[in-house]
């Protein structure tokens, strides 16, 4: 009987190492990005990442978020919010959410 419990508890911090570690090292990714204020009529195309503000330079974000645009357009930093403000579209190992605007390049 003990022996059965060890193999499991090591099994599970086994497992859960390996997610976490694995987790915190994850590139930003899109999400939902913050809509434009009500009545503002801007249309421009937005986009979303999800980043960890602690792993993320903000190069490798513009980057991210400049791919995410497309090809012959640029992304202008919008809006960041993190943290709670954050959770109903990241998870908690990525709790930032950034906005850019897609633009045409120059």
């Amino acid at each position: 009987m003990r022996r059965t419990l060890a193999i499991v508890i090591g099994f599970g911090l086994s497992f859960s190492l390996g997610a976490l570690g694995g987790c915190a090292v994850l590139d930003p990714y899109e999400t939902v990005p913050v809509k434009p204020p009500l009545g503002s009529g801007d249309t421009r195309p937005r986009v979303g990442l999800c980043f960890d503000k602690f792993r993320s330079s903000p190069e490798k974000l513009l980057a991210a978020a400049a791919e995410t645009c497309g090809k012959g357009m640029s992304a202008v930093p919008e809006d960041t919010n993190y943290g709670l403000d954050a959770m109903d579209f990241c998870p908690v190992l990525l709790p930032g959410r950034a906005t850019f605007i897609c633009v045409p390049q120059k």
